[in-house]
């Protein structure tokens, strides 16, 4: 019996940029495949190769313990304790400001099961076309985007918190059996603040986001 736990990304390259936050947790048991992504693509025509106004410049933050802290987007959040937290990345097109950072939390893997994770995002939406520097087109870019990767939209809160912090909330399953993804989307002084959190189901994930701290600076 294998077991494999995967987590893939797209990075910007060649004539098309990939504005990448894409999470793949596959837990592969025989033919058993449980996947949650979110992925995002540009083509260098749609998006300016480098910002057109001067802002913040995203900086990779810093991983202790189970806390990631970022002081450049103002942010500090605690996993929860049976997740654990790999290396920030950051993304970009080559020379120019970083466009993401990312950083993944991830769970044990369980045969059978939906790997429980955390993925946090901060996009600079300086790169991002105008229809999706506010919160709903966004997040309306969000369900298109996994709809694209087979992945249904279900009803449920259309607003939920981390922490005492409120985001738009948007919630995804895949098939049977499939697992659940919640995506919380905060846009927060020129960036998009954007925490995946994934598990076997409902429940699971609301487990999850209960656990983790959110500090935010105004």
């Amino acid at each position: 019996m294998h077991v494999w736990l995967s987590v893939l990304l797209r990075n910007f390259g060649g004539n098309v940029r990939e504005r990448s936050a894409k999470l793949v947790v596959a837990v592969v048991v025989g033919m058993t495949v449980a996947s949650v992504a979110l992925s995002q693509q540009r083509l260098a025509s749609e998006v300016p190769r480098s910002p057109t106004a001067q802002g913040l410049r995203l900086e990779a933050g810093v991983v202790e313990g189970h806390t990631y802290i970022n002081t450049s987007v103002g942010l500090e959040f605690t996993t929860a304790d049976q997740l654990a937290l790999g290396t920030p990345e950051l993304k970009g097109p080559q020379g120019a400001a970083p466009a993401i950072v990312k950083v993944f939390a991830l769970g044990e893997a369980k045969p059978a099961s939906t790997t429980e994770s955390t993925v946090f995002y901060a996009e600079d939406l300086r790169y991002s076309p105008p229809s999706q520097r506010t919160t709903e087109g966004y997040l309306r870019w969000c369900v298109a985007a996994n709809q694209q990767e087979g992945f249904q939209h279900v009803k449920g809160e259309k607003e939920g918190k981390i922490g005492n912090v409120a985001f738009g909330r948007l919630d995804f399953q895949k098939g049977e059996g499939g697992g659940h993804e919640a995506v919380f989307v905060l846009l927060h002084k020129g960036v998009a603040l954007v925490f995946l959190f994934t598990g076997s189901d409902l429940e699971a994930v609301n487990k999850i986001v209960a656990s983790t701290k959110l500090k935010l600076q105004p």
